[in-house]
């Protein structure tokens, strides 16, 4: 999740209100495996076994920590750097320990 400085600014409680339920979700994904599976089976119109089989990738997809590694930061930015075609100075302004704010993250898990 992005947030601008602005709204970090004038809601900072609003962006710790949606982590939280954003883990809420999370959590609940990785602990509670039946009701998951039926869940990923319905959503990406799965046969209930073929869905069964693929939950332990899918369950490591969703990380309650709410933190990204730095290599993973760095794959972002380049993607994002590619599609918006960006140049050299706009490649300055985005950088890793820039975007590696968990603060809120933090919070979310109080």
């Amino acid at each position: 999740m992005a947030v601008a400085q602005e709204k970090i600014a004038k809601d900072g409680g609003q962006i710790v209100r949606v982590l939280r339920a954003l883990r809420a979700a999370m959590l609940f994904i990785r602990e509670q495996r039946s009701a998951s599976v039926e869940l990923l089976a319905k959503t990406l119109k799965l046969n209930p076994a073929v869905a069964d089989r693929f939950y332990p990738l899918y369950r490591e997809l969703f990380n309650p920590e709410l933190t990204v590694s730095d290599p993973t930061l760095e794959e972002f930015i380049a993607l994002g750097n590619f599609r918006l075609k960006s140049t050299e100075k706009d490649k300055e302004v985005l950088k890793v320990p820039l975007l590696r704010d968990w603060s809120f993250a933090e919070k979310a898990k109080q």
